[in-house]
């Protein structure tokens, strides 16, 4: 009610100097007259709020008339169909690696982010939605679901997202999906609110094309969710199975689950082998053995599994010693269409015995780490020598010593057996201070055997301060040679020019790669003279 501006003191000495000798019956009189007057006014007040109110619905009737006029002649009205779908889906999948449901968990708060966006699309109007609901780009990317204590706390959030979740599933049918699961610590364990969104998944097991596991999982809930026929799956992540309890022993999950018969197509696999759940070996092509930091892999257990996987294309392997007496070196594991291969030595020398069971003849891409490396490990150069024999066409290397240093003698003897080679890159393995490898390297006419004729892109990383930057400039122009001096040359040279160089600087470290000003200067003339050089921050690099 709007504020009186009146007194009601002043009011009260009004009526009391007019009723003054009144009688009693006067004044009730005075009072049926005052309420008349009100009841009248009253009246009138209705009748202009009613008219008013009508007044009012005219103007927003012509507001939204106005509106839709506009919207009849708007741009994006005169935009194609299919142009505008594009702009659908470049607004709203920005990453397409992206997931598309996940939930926020955090300040007591709980809310479904980017699921929101598709569904208001659609709603705007009918043409919206028509193209909305024909996009499957909108509905099929990856979904996340978490397994998380917060949905199973909060009822009316957890409805919504189930909802969400299921009418997400329906927009996308019949094309495939991805789902990948995350499970925080103390996740939703045997409740039945874990069911439910264990149900929703399997209801969709049969197009579902990726399945990811990006956390540890209990026992029970991978059994509830991947239980059943996976038809079209074709990518599958599966860490670490623990015990429903969450016990540190080491859990063995071969009497929970096996995809050997309910996933026909898979050919991508991410696994921690200790969960030891059978798996379709034979079929696959891409293989990535991962590692739980609290668990070692027998190095017999990773050999017997890829004594199976004879169809691999790319492999990523950690491996460890044997314990006790390898098997004998005439059982070799024959991988022949084995393309790329990323082998992580953890442990000391005995890690190297791995590379002596293995025969890849077709391997191009060759990626070795030494992760967690004590200080103790010693260079391969006996096994890695007989492997390269064994896979004469690989073309790619890369070494990533993670503090483990070689001696320049054992790294050029790697380089003599990889005549095919065209891509090195060597990551905190080599500190370059003396000019042992660079002088190798070096090209100069007449070279009867240079070192890695073939190479043309060169990744040098986390290189120390005390190499000769003298030195490796020029090696770096030995090998390099502009257009206009190539065509003028009375010879072909002997190995091929450089495409591309990338040096990592770190400012940060008191040891790391600083380039002088010469270096530098250096490298701007081979720029310009058309070579792709790069120096790179190490931030920037990692």
């Amino acid at each position: 009610m709007a504020a009186t501006r009146f007194s009601m003191r002043t009011i009260l000495a009004q009526q009391t100097e007019r009723t003054k000798g009144s009688a009693p019956t006067q004044i009730k009189q005075f009072i049926v007259d005052s309420d008349s007057r009100v009841d009248s006014l009253q009246n009138e007040i209705v009748a202009l709020e009613s008219q008013i109110a009508a007044l009012v619905e005219l103007r927003d009737r012509e507001c939204a008339t106005g509106a839709a006029l506009r919207s009849l002649i708007a741009p994006i009205r005169t935009l194609p169909a299919e142009l505008l779908a594009e702009i659908f889906v470049l607004t709203i999948r920005r990453d397409l690696k992206t997931p598309r449901l996940s939930v926020h968990v955090g300040d007591n708060s709980l809310c479904a982010v980017q699921i929101k966006d598709p569904f208001r699309v659609s709603h705007v109007c009918r043409h919206w939605r028509r193209i909305a609901t024909g996009l499957p780009e909108l509905w099929t990317g990856t979904v996340e679901v978490p397994f998380s204590p917060k949905l199973g706390e909060e009822e009316e959030e957890g409805e919504k997202y189930v909802n969400g979740l299921r009418a997400w599933f329906a927009r996308s049918k019949p094309h495939a999906v991805s789902i990948a699961i995350r499970t925080p610590p103390y996740a939703l364990s045997q409740t039945e609110f874990g069911s439910r969104l264990a149900g929703e998944l399997r209801h969709v097991a049969t197009r579902t094309r990726s399945l990811r596991f990006l956390d540890r999982a209990s026992a029970w809930l991978v059994q509830h969710v991947a239980d059943g026929r996976w038809d079209s799956l074709e990518e599958l992540e599966l860490g670490g199975v623990v015990a429903d309890d969450d016990s540190d022993d080491d859990f063995v999950g071969t009497t929970i689950l096996s995809f050997q018969t309910t996933a026909p197509q898979l050919r991508t696999l991410s696994i921690d082998l200790c969960s030891r759940i059978p798996m379709p070996w034979g079929q696959l092509t891409n293989l990535t053995i991962l590692r739980d930091s609290m668990r070692i892999i027998p190095p017999e257990y990773v050999r017997d599994i890829l004594s199976q996987c004879k169809n691999l294309v790319r492999a990523s392997v950690f491996v460890v010693g044997w314990a006790d007496h390898p098997p004998p070196k005439t059982d070799m594991l024959a991988l022949d269409h084995l393309r790329v291969l990323t082998v992580h030595c953890i442990g000391d020398a005995t890690h190297v015995l791995f590379l002596d069971y293995l025969s890849a003849p077709a391997l191009d891409d060759f990626q070795l780490y030494f992760p967690y490396n004590n200080g103790d490990t010693e260079w391969p150069q006996a096994a890695l020598t007989a492997f390269q024999l064994r896979s004469p066409n690989i073309t790619k290397l890369k070494i990533d010593g993670s503090g483990f240093t070689m001696s320049a003698d054992a790294l050029i003897a790697a380089l003599r057996h990889a005549p095919s080679l065209t891509d090195l890159t060597l990551v905190y393995c080599l500190d370059f201070s003396d000019n042992a490898l660079l002088n190798v390297l070096c090209y100069t006419d007449g070279s009867l055997e240079p070192l890695v004729p073939r190479l043309h892109s060169l990744t040098i990383g986390e290189i120390h301060q005390d190499a000769s930057q003298d030195g490796l400039a020029r090696m770096i122009t030995s090998r390099w040679w502009s257009d206009t001096k190539l065509a003028s040359r009375p010879t072909v040279p002997a190995v091929a020019r450089w495409r591309q160089i990338i040096l990592i600087q770190d400012d940060s470290l008191s040891w790391g790669f600083k380039p002088s000003p010469k270096f530098q200067d250096r490298m701007d003339e081979l720029r310009q003279s058309g070579l792709a050089v790069e120096l790179i921050d190490y931030d920037s690099f990692y």
